[in-house]
């Protein structure tokens, strides 16, 4: 695969660290939307994957918390050996969904200019998936935890995360913005 991988190696699905691996795997994948990234779990509880996770991969014998690892875009094993991929972050050295959300937005950052435009959906507009739904008769109660929602700009995708738990607002995402180039005033200068 050209794109590249984020992988979560879990011991099981039924760990706590296990069930909160993946549902930040699934916000990351729906915050990636539109980029070539792809984004998965590999279960070594499972007797076909042990050998893959252990000897392959190197992943500590159970019990273990997940390990994320990442592969890079483009073409992987193009030699004979088979690539092991980037340990993301330690379990012990930082929050799981702290990592994340620092992955998520570097990913973003990073491959910005190839986000596909067919992925992306101003707020407000039709997706067709609205034909399918009865309409609502009101809208759906705020989020939990105050605040003002963050509305996107130039087209982005919304961020899946949620900022309960954040103590300092300077580590979430910032919303896009796209550069319109130089004024005058700053040319001029």
């Amino acid at each position: 695969s050209e794109a590249m991988w984020v992988v979560a190696f879990t011991d099981g699905f039924e760990c706590p660290a296990c069930k909160a691996a993946s549902t930040n795997l699934l916000r990351l994948s729906a915050s990636l939307r539109g980029l070539p990234v792809q984004v998965g779990t590999v279960d070594c509880s499972n007797p076909k994957h042990r050998d893959f996770c252990y000897i392959e991969h190197e992943v500590p014998k159970p019990p273990h918390r997940p390990l994320v690892k990442a592969w890079r875009v483009g073409a992987k094993n193009a030699s004979a050996t088979p690539e092991p991929g980037e340990v993301l972050y330690g379990p012990a050295d930082m929050e799981p969904h702290i990592a994340f959300m620092l992955l998520e937005k570097a990913v973003r950052l990073s491959l910005a200019d190839r986000l596909s435009q067919s992925a992306v959906v101003e707020s407000g507009k039709s997706t067709g998936y609205d034909e399918e739904e009865d309409p609502e008769e009101e809208p759906p109660p705020p989020p939990p935890g105050g605040g003002d929602a963050w509305k996107p700009t130039g087209g982005m995708p919304e961020l899946q995360w949620d900022d309960s738990g954040v103590s300092d607002r300077r580590a979430l995402p910032k919303p896009w913005q796209t550069w319109e180039g130089a004024k005058t005033r700053q040319i001029a200068g």
